[in-house]
């Protein structure tokens, strides 16, 4: 059985193309968890339409907080945990193709004839507007090209509602650092901090939608004005150190599984990166961790000795 986990907050305006897409799945064993983070729409009401619509449809009413997305997905894994042995995860605004859970699921049992362990599959999607209209933008082939620890140490090419994790994977993320910058990213470092047996699907399985509301992933956020502006201002360094953090969290939940490689190159990352500098600099390029644009790295690097100066 496949547990699909859905965190909603103020949905109304997308859910229910969501909803219906699940509905229209080729593969038709998967129960479906919805937590709300206390919307004050109408997302609700569509909840339990659907939920009477269909039996595999389920809302955990336990909303007594907005916990935002991290840890409101943290509880969803929590309460499914031992209702599933594989789990998927989904955005209210999305729109997947009706054969996703069928190839995707494929894929999980072609890699568990090689691995029982800790497994994650995850692809790519279609950006499309807010009325699911192709924005004909190009898949970045750093998403089935670069998944692995020094790429997880300075970015994240694993989108959540693309993944899928089975059990094992999913225990050993909980719980959750406090540090948590999204989900997905938690999973995935997690996954790559013990060598787990990773996917990739190369071919778009949803439809990514794009508007004014997007959580993350805004193809908009990667122009250069903005990371400019971030970089200028202190978001950008607050953003690492508390990524720093997260890391540290993953290094002691992970301690009886990690590799000695694994664990030096997490520990010298965030004792370099920590305090910047040309030390740090010369650190990432010798190790060759590094973003995927030259740009990008530049950012990086420039971002070294922002910290070292407010160190």
């Amino acid at each position: 059985m496949i547990a699909i986990l859905l965190s909603t907050y103020n949905g109304s305006k997308y859910l229910s193309k969501q909803l219906d897409s699940l509905l229209q799945q080729t593969f038709e064993e998967w129960n479906l968890y919805i937590r709300d983070d206390c919307s004050t729409d109408d997302t609700i009401e569509i909840i339990l339409h659907y939920c009477n619509l269909d039996k595999r449809i389920h809302f955990i009413n336990e909303s007594s907080q907005n916990l935002r997305a991290p840890k409101s997905f943290e509880k969803l894994m929590e309460f499914a945990m031992d209702k599933a042995d594989y789990f998927m995860f989904c955005d209210q605004d999305d729109y997947w193709n009706n054969d996703k859970i069928e190839i995707t699921f494929a894929e999980m049992q072609k890699q568990e004839k090689y691995s029982n362990e800790n497994i994650l599959i995850y692809g790519t999607q279609l950006l499309v507007d807010e009325d699911l209209v192709d924005l004909n933008l190009p898949i970045p082939k750093h998403y089935r090209e670069n998944f692995g620890l020094k790429t997880l140490l300075v970015e994240n090419p694993v989108y959540g509602c693309t993944m899928m994790i089975n059990k094992n994977l999913l225990k050993r993320s909980l719980p959750f650092s406090n540090h948590v910058e999204n989900h997905d990213y938690w999973i995935a470092f997690i996954a790559s901090s013990l060598s787990a047996r990773v996917s990739y699907i190369d071919k778009p399985l949803m439809l990514y939608r794009q508007h004014s509301s997007n959580l993350s992933g805004n193809y908009k956020d990667s122009h250069f004005k903005q990371r400019l502006k971030r970089l200028i201002g202190n978001k950008e360094m607050i953003s690492f150190k508390k990524r720093n953090l997260m890391f540290s969290d993953a290094l002691k939940q992970t301690s009886n599984a990690l590799s000695s490689t694994n664990r030096y190159l997490i520990e010298a990352f965030i004792k370099k990166t920590s305090k910047g500098g040309i030390s740090a600099v010369l650190f990432l390029i010798s190790n060759k961790i590094k973003k995927q644009k030259i740009i990008q790295n530049i950012q990086l690097h420039l971002l070294m000795f922002k910290i070292r100066l407010w160190y």
